[in-house]
């Protein structure tokens, strides 16, 4: 994202984002094991802070992924003048976390109830059914319902 020009100036804004989708990789990062551990995670680059903010959170709560970072880079006519580790205040996640469990609660308790509608309805079919097998036994109508059933009762 290019945020000023001046006519011989010129400051543009990157935006990266850098993650860990390996357990093998997250493993070599915790033990320590390796060298160089940025090296291990993977990049995306952007010029647009909702785009980079977007993936970001959508790293952030996705359970195949073991760490995300996100960086703001600075340049002034090709230069590097800054570097920041961007780093949203916990809280934030916080709400996100219990918005999305609300959320979920919600959406488990429809179900829920739905299910048991759902079973209200079958056991009253099943009574249903019961009583019309009682009903055929009774009045010793099995053969004619056969008929019925298949189709030859004209």
């Amino acid at each position: 994202m290019v945020t000023w020009q001046k006519q011989s100036t010129e400051i543009r804004t990157r935006y990266t984002v850098e993650y860990i989708t390996s357990k093998e990789d997250w493993q070599k990062v915790c033990d320590g094991k390796h060298p160089a551990p940025w090296e291990l995670y993977q990049t995306k680059v952007y010029d647009s802070l909702d785009d980079a903010l977007t993936f970001f959170l959508v790293r952030l709560f996705d359970e195949k992924t073991f760490d995300v970072k996100l960086f703001e880079q600075i340049d002034i006519d090709g230069d590097q003048v800054r570097e920041a580790y961007i780093e949203p205040a916990g809280y934030i996640f916080d709400g996100i976390r219990s918005a999305i469990d609300l959320d979920m609660r919600n959406r488990m308790n429809e179900m829920q109830a739905r299910l048991e509608q759902t079973e209200k309805w079958m056991e009253e079919g099943r009574k249903e059914l019961d009583m019309c097998r009682r009903f055929i036994s009774n009045y010793g109508a099995w053969e004619k319902f056969d008929t019925f059933k298949n189709g030859r009762d004209t």
